[in-house]
């Protein structure tokens, strides 16, 4: 995993650089052990449309939590079919998805923000973990000032695009630690 003056240093010789310039220097920089998880959001889809027309040796992937919505799936299956691109799909492990449900309850993340991480831990960073073990750098279509979340509701004409994520706790709760959590080759960071 890159130390962080070599990130830092990274970052200064990227500095200004297009997107689509940082992409192909991560495809150089990391052959065969840098990948792109996608949400599937805009900014990702925009992201998956570089890394194609590119021809990056980026592979793509995705976590399916098992709270997916329909409409997420089409997503994928239109996206392979536009780009040419798989996106390989890591799920989190049965076992301990149902021991958790049994324990806690299908919607546990509502309870509490300790039982909220709990379901984050199952159902996002083991199986982003999983998906990173043989990675040197990864890459995530995240905007600055922005966090990860997963548990949405239909956002209401007229409010912030992001107001269903987590709506029932307060916004300086609502990480999930998929970005703080992890690291290339399973490393907490």
């Amino acid at each position: 995993m890159p130390q962080p003056e070599t990130v830092t240093a990274l970052l200064a010789e990227l500095e200004g650089a297009g997107p689509e310039d940082v992409l192909a220097d991560a495809a150089r920089r990391f052959p065969g052990s840098v990948a792109f998880a996608s949400s599937l959001g805009l900014e990702d889809q925009v992201l998956t449309a570089m890394i194609a027309e590119g021809k990056l040796d980026i592979p793509i992937f995705t976590l399916d939590t098992g709270r997916l919505y329909p409409e997420t799936y089409d997503l994928i299956a239109r996206t392979k079919e536009r780009y040419g691109v798989t996106i390989h799909v890591y799920f989190p492990v049965a076992g301990e998805v149902e021991e958790m449900v049994d324990r806690d309850g299908v919607n546990l993340f509502r309870d509490s923000i300790e039982a909220r991480k709990r379901c984050c831990a199952v159902r996002k960073v083991r199986p982003l973990r999983r998906a990173q073990r043989e990675l040197d750098a990864w890459i995530c279509g995240l905007r600055s000032g922005r966090t990860l979340r997963t548990c949405t509701r239909a956002v209401p004409e007229g409010e912030d695009a992001r107001s269903g994520r987590w709506w029932w706790e307060s916004a300086e709760h609502r990480e999930c630690g998929l970005h703080h959590r992890t690291g290339p080759r399973g490393a907490a960071s």
